[in-house]
């Protein structure tokens, strides 16, 4: 079972939801629709992410003599939410979002207002079965194991618990900001 909960993040001051495999959000503008299934996309998404880390090691893009899976896992995960979400003004307040997969395990991350300089601090938070699958994962990687099937499903399976994709249809009004970086393509 996978569960939702947010406190003071953007429009939302408090949810906790089970997920489903299907959900339709509906209510006012700006009550946190939006954000609500962005956040679901989020985290869904974090299994491609930690994908792409993995593959850009053995590209070679990161060779760094001192590389860790983990933090190479967590500043990309942490670059992907500035980007989903941004750093504005519904940020500017501390606030939570964790969310449960299937299997239990749980990632948490953390928004902090920095009073002093008007910023905010992101802090993703993983829980102690992640730190230790991520560990094994790393090793096989160093070890130059490149089935890639078989990372994408211990990734899937192990890591997350999930192996399908959640699919985020922004509003009519968001789609086109949303879509502007892509349309160079």
């Amino acid at each position: 079972m996978q569960r939702l909960e947010i406190e003071h993040f953007g429009p939302v001051d408090s949810c906790n939801i089970t997920i489903e495999d299907f959900m339709i959000f509906t209510g006012a503008q700006a009550s946190g629709k939006s954000t609500i299934a962005k956040c679901i996309f989020y985290f869904h998404h974090l299994k491609t992410v930690l994908f792409q880390v993995i593959q850009r090691r053995w590209g070679g893009l990161e060779s760094f003599t001192d590389w860790n899976l983990k933090e190479a896992f967590l500043r990309e995960a942490r670059n992907v939410f500035v980007q989903s979400f941004g750093i504005e003004e519904k940020l500017l307040h501390s606030g939570k979002i964790v969310f449960q997969y299937d299997n239990g395990m749980i990632i948490e991350i953390r928004i902090q207002k920095i009073e002093t300089e008007n910023d905010v601090s992101i802090e993703i938070l993983l829980d102690h079965h992640i730190l230790a699958l991520l560990e094994k994962l790393s090793e096989n990687i160093e070890a130059k194991t490149k089935n890639v099937q078989s990372i994408r499903d211990f990734i899937e399976q192990s890591v997350f618990g999930c192996d399908f994709d959640a699919v985020y249809i922004p509003a009519g009004r968001s789609l086109l900001t949303m879509m502007a970086p892509q349309i160079q393509y």
